[in-house]
């Protein structure tokens, strides 16, 4: 079953979707597919997929979607700001650092060994936006992340002393 929606010149446009099929995916917890279901539809139809490998494509697209989602909600529970990640640094900036050291650090290994990161420097020379890129890349990997800069920690350190 199809349906067709009009259009403000008076002509019908063949809606791909079905009324039942988006029933269906609403009360499967899936509405938010229709967003992207007629573009795939179109891709299956222009790459002659088969109905396993349609499905699996609009099944990955609702894994990624939902996978996103969930950092983002994880990334606000830490505190990140949502600016400051890995892919908007600057890398022509005037700071130096040891890009060895990060690059390791973006692995994530040192949580895996039951050890943190402390990062140290002078004002100015991007500590935050690492210290929140690494928070980031965290969150994507399901790792419990709390950002806080010093001075807030310390006061709610010597605030839990005080209890």
């Amino acid at each position: 079953m199809t349906g067709t929606t009009g259009s403000t010149t008076g002509s019908r446009v063949r809606d791909p979707i079905s009324g039942d099929l988006k029933t269906t995916l609403r009360a499967l917890k899936l509405g938010k597919m229709l967003d992207t279901l007629p573009e795939r539809l179109a891709l299956a139809k222009q790459r002659q997929l088969g109905h396993a490998d349609f499905l699996e494509l609009v099944l990955a697209d609702e894994v990624s979607r939902r996978e996103t989602g969930s950092a983002a909600l994880r990334a606000r529970a830490a505190g990140l700001d949502a600016s400051m990640r890995i892919d908007t640094w600057d890398d022509s900036a005037a700071v130096h650092y040891d890009r060895q050291l990060w690059g390791e650090l973006t692995t994530l290994r040192f949580v895996d060994g039951s050890n943190g990161a402390l990062i140290l420097g002078p004002v100015g020379t991007g500590k935050t936006h690492l210290a929140t890129a690494l928070g980031h890349i965290a969150v994507r990997r399901r790792y419990t992340t709390v950002m806080a800069r010093a001075d807030k920690l310390f006061k709610r350190l010597k605030a839990a002393r005080l209890d």
